[in-house]
């Protein structure tokens, strides 16, 4: 039978299998938080993909990673992410507040839409000045 490697790493991550150095990872940290800062974000979800295959149990790096997904309008796999971060720590505060947000602007867009395209379909059904109806 075949390993899927992806399956293989989120059971052991490469810092079980290969000694990093932990200056290594704080100085990977760092720059992914300050790649962030400059609005390099795809720089950032670089650097964050690496820092998860590190170790994908931190939730700090799912947080990080999905503010850059966020930024890049990327919301869905910034959702992902997240519910990825709380896998490992479940209730974490930053990633259930960013869970929050984001499922709280997709209600309020789906009510505007929804809104939006009854408004529209109320104004096609209107009668026009001449007495017909506008089509």
């Amino acid at each position: 039978m075949e390993t899927d490697p992806n399956e293989f790493l989120a059971h052991n991550p490469l810092r079980t299998l290969v000694a990093f150095p932990q200056e290594y990872i704080d100085e990977a940290m760092a720059m992914a938080f300050q790649s962030f800062q400059a609005g390099r974000y795809e720089d950032t979800v670089t650097l964050c993909k690496g820092l998860i295959a590190i170790d994908n149990s931190y939730w700090w790096t799912y947080s990080l990673y999905a503010g850059a997904l966020i930024r890049l309008g990327q919301i869905r796999e910034a959702l992902v992410q997240i519910n990825l971060g709380l896998s490992h720590e479940p209730g974490q505060p930053k990633l259930m507040a960013m869970k929050r947000e984001i499922l709280t602007a997709a209600a309020a867009l789906g009510v505007r839409m929804q809104r939006a395209a009854e408004a529209k379909q109320a104004s096609a059904t209107q009668p026009s000045d001449n007495g017909k109806e506008v089509a």
